[in-house]
């Protein structure tokens, strides 16, 4: 159990410098949980692809993990906080889109696209209100064009089982709802 705390305390403080102030350190955390957390889901989702049968689908939450592991490591040599920021809240809302319409779309997927709002939820704790606005903004946009791209990804995507379609609904719907729960649980104990 104390080896687990050692390397919750290194993640949540990768970021941090001598001169990080508390306020600065709790953005880093947020930050650095949501993209851990975020991962824990891309390894369950890959692993669940493996297993129903669609090995090439899972390369998009694989590479979530990979891209995400690589961006932390940047994060932790270099301390650039706004680059990693920037980056980490573009994939963590653009792959669950591209990752919906490879699925087949809203239904197929089990509206994975709900993964994308974990970054505009979180940005709240690591971003000021003008650019989480922003990031809001292309949700939405990104939101109408899959709505409007719905029947493409339809005939373009896998064909995926009704039972399989309600398993990736059911879980998003847990996995989403205990991150979003897992991060203002954080936020809380860290003031």
């Amino acid at each position: 159990m104390l080896e687990l705390k050692k390397k919750i305390t290194f993640l949540s403080s990768m970021a941090d410098g001598p001169e990080t102030t508390s306020e600065k350190k709790l953005e880093h955390s947020c930050l650095i949980y949501m993209g851990v957390l975020m991962s824990m889901g891309g390894l369950l989702w890959g692993s669940t692809l493996l297993l129903v049968g669609l090995p090439y689908e899972s390369v998009i939450p694989f590479a979530y993990v990979l891209i995400t592991f690589f961006n932390f490591t940047y994060l932790n040599f270099s301390k650039d906080f706004q680059t990693v920021r920037a980056f980490q809240v573009l994939i963590s809302l653009f792959l669950p889109f591209l990752f919906q319409f490879l699925l087949g779309g809203f239904v197929a997927s089990g509206a994975v696209v709900w993964w994308s709002l974990l970054a505009i939820l979180s940005g709240f704790a690591y971003q000021d209100k003008k650019t989480n606005t922003g990031w809001f903004v292309v949700y939405i946009v990104l939101i109408i064009l899959s709505a409007l791209f719905d029947e493409e990804a339809k005939t373009m995507g896998v064909k995926v089982p009704p039972e399989i379609s309600t398993l990736f609904f059911t879980i998003n719907i847990i996995a989403v709802s205990t991150i979003i729960y897992t991060l203002f649980f954080i936020k809380k104990k860290a003031k």
